[in-house]
C-alpha cells in the first residue's frame, strides 16, 4: 500500500487485524498492533476487542485480561 502512496489509517488496521482474527493468526494481529503502534496510529476500541475475542477463543485468558488493561489505559 504504502508503495503505491497510500497510508494506513486505524481503518486499514482495522481491517487487517480483524481478518487475521478471524483466520485465527492472533501472532500476526499482534504484529500489526505493534506496528501501528510504531507508526503512531492509536488503536482503538474495535481493534482490541477483536484481539481480545482472538484471545479468549484460543484460550489465552492472562493475554487477554492484559490486552484489556491495555485497553482501558490508554483510554480506548
Amino acid at each position: 500500500m504504502e508503495a503505491k502512496g497510500i497510508e494506513a489509517n486505524v481503518v486499514t488496521y482495522n481491517s487487517l487485524i480483524s481478518s487475521f482474527c478471524k483466520a485465527g493468526r492472533w501472532d500476526d494481529g499482534a504484529q500489526l498492533l505493534k506496528d501501528m503502534i510504531t507508526r503512531g496510529i492509536t488503536p482503538d476500541v474495535v481493534i482490541f476487542n477483536a484481539l481480545i475475542d482472538c484471545l479468549v477463543k484460543e484460550r489465552k485468558l492472562k493475554e487477554a485480561e492484559e490486552l484489556y488493561n491495555e485497553m482501558i489505559s490508554q483510554g480506548a
